[in-house]
């Protein structure tokens, strides 16, 4: 597990391709071209999502069913977690997803003669799982990385024939190693972020903007970018505690939830939250 750089011609062409199932895919990818672009101005860096290159009834069932379940139904997104990371590669159902999958990707193959990438990088299993099909029968010949945007490695992750893999840190390379890729093509880079968050700012004047006291030790409550409910409850428990803190809470997209947080924190005005 290394650290690898790779030299780019001044006229290279990236491919990025995520999928919409969750925010982190995306917004990894758009860390990914962010930083392409800063570092090499010349480069032709392309962000797509797989889910506008799907047929509607895929992307409802693919990527818009992910946050009612896992919201509304965690023990059953869950047990099909780890059902799916128990699968038997070449089983009756893996070759049905397969077929599925391919079925409604065939734009993927045009958009690759568009764009001819010279690096194609995936933050999402999909675009990786149908590019290293492509590599194994020689219908695709550009190097592709992929980038495990989680703190796990699900067996949809790991596949045959890419170039190489980026992983948040050294125990998920190692169980990278585990599942058998090869530890030469693992390196270890940590999550994309936004080149913004390479800035170091002040204490003093993020807490003056954002009205909070800097002295105070502060909590950041999180629930991804589309706010999943729950952490309103935990910001209840944590201001019923009799010590010196202040909250900041996230909702991300949920406008509810944000209403909720809101309330509580009219509820406690003693204490900046």
């Amino acid at each position: 597990m290394k650290r690898r750089s790779v030299a780019l011609r001044m006229s290279t062409t990236i491919a990025i391709f995520s999928v919409s199932a969750g925010t982190g895919h995306v917004r990894a990818a758009e860390a990914l071209k962010a930083t392409a672009e800063s570092k090499f101005r010349d480069a032709k860096v392309h962000h797509i999502d797989m889910m506008t290159l799907v047929p509607p009834l895929f992307r409802k069932v693919y990527a818009e069913s992910y946050y009612p379940l896992v919201e509304r139904h965690p023990a059953l997104w869950g047990y099909l977690y780890q059902q799916s990371d128990k699968r038997k590669l070449d089983s009756k159902l893996d070759k049905l997803r397969i077929a599925v999958e391919r079925l409604n990707t065939q734009k993927l193959k045009d958009v690759l003669r568009e764009i001819n990438p010279d690096y194609v990088i995936c933050t999402h299993f999909l675009p990786a799982e149908l590019l290293s099909r492509w590599r194994r029968k020689h219908l695709f010949h550009k190097p592709v990385w992929i980038v495990v945007t989680d703190f796990d490695v699900h067996m949809l992750w790991v596949h045959k024939h890419l170039t190489g893999y980026c992983t948040a840190d050294a125990e998920v390379a190692w169980r990278l190693q585990d599942r058998g890729v090869d530890g030469k093509s693992i390196h270890v880079t940590g999550i994309p972020i936004m080149p913004a968050f390479n800035q170091r700012l002040s204490r003093a004047d993020c807490a003056r903007e954002l009205g909070i006291n800097p002295h105070t030790p502060t909590l950041l409550l999180m629930s991804g970018g589309a706010g999943l409910r729950g952490i309103q409850k935990l910001a209840r428990r944590l201001l019923g505690i009799r010590q010196d803190f202040q909250i900041i809470a996230l909702a991300g997209k949920n406008a509810k939830l944000l209403a909720e947080l809101q309330k509580i924190a009219a509820e406690h005005p003693a204490r900046p939250c």
